[in-house]
């Protein structure tokens, strides 16, 4: 299943990320829930997360309306998200995958847990409070250090 209109979110323990402008930071996010830290990450242009390998047991841990099966994607203009995978700017693979006429893409195979949502989809919808159990003051704050 394809979406691409907010509310939208994949959780998968594989995920392909593509996209003009892939963004990984190094703020630690603690969870509740998650054993192990988390990472935040943005695909802040023409962004598309797909699932390559499903969670083991499928069950969603952060939004209970998330896409759970292998080939789920979703797109749009600006994606956010976390995941236990630390990134560095080295593992993103430019030029193939998400480019458009003008520039080149990038992609990244993320191969640990991984949630992303819509934050901006294609018609400038925005989401108006990112995943439920998620504080959204978390989120404002990684963004503002971004």
């Amino acid at each position: 299943m394809k979406k691409s209109t907010v509310p939208a979110s994949i959780e998968s323990q594989q995920t392909r990320l593509s996209g003009l402008n892939i963004v990984p930071t190094p703020h630690v996010i603690e969870l509740e829930g998650f054993d192990e830290p988390l990472f935040s990450i943005c695909v802040e242009r023409r962004g598309n997360a797909k699932i390559q390998r499903e969670l083991v047991p499928k069950k969603a841990k952060i939004c209970t309306d998330s896409m759970l099966d292998a080939g789920d994607t979703i797109s749009g203009i600006k994606l956010h998200g976390f995941t236990a995978d630390i990134i560095r700017r080295d593992d993103i693979v430019v030029g193939q995958a998400g480019r458009s006429s003008a520039h080149s893409g990038q992609h990244l195979d993320v191969s640990a847990y991984c949630f992303m949502q819509i934050v901006s989809d294609w018609q400038n919808n925005n989401v108006l409070k990112l995943a439920d159990s998620v504080d959204p003051q978390i989120l404002e704050k990684n963004h503002q250090r971004d």
